[in-house]
């Protein structure tokens, strides 16, 4: 897992219970220590995180795609002691 992974989780955690939108989540990790991250680095990332179900995707009551981290996922970060 890069660092980009482990800070998509800390940031999903942190920040909603509600998930965010990959513009939202970019923005984020742009004003942090991924300045030169694009959209696709950080779609790939949620799918990697997806696929360990550490994150999952979900369309909102308004329709827009949004992102939030699994009880799972924060099981992972608990486990780091992050």
């Amino acid at each position: 897992m890069t660092r980009l992974h482990l800070d998509i989780l800390i940031e999903l955690r942190q920040l909603t219970t509600y998930g965010l939108a990959v513009e939202t989540l970019l923005a984020y990790l742009r004003r942090s220590a991924h300045r030169e991250a694009t959209e696709p680095d950080v779609v790939q990332a949620l799918r990697d995180l997806g696929d360990k179900a550490f994150v999952m995707a979900y369309d909102s009551a308004l329709g827009g795609k949004r992102w939030r981290i699994t009880e799972l996922g924060k099981s992972a970060l608990k486990e780091e002691g992050l």
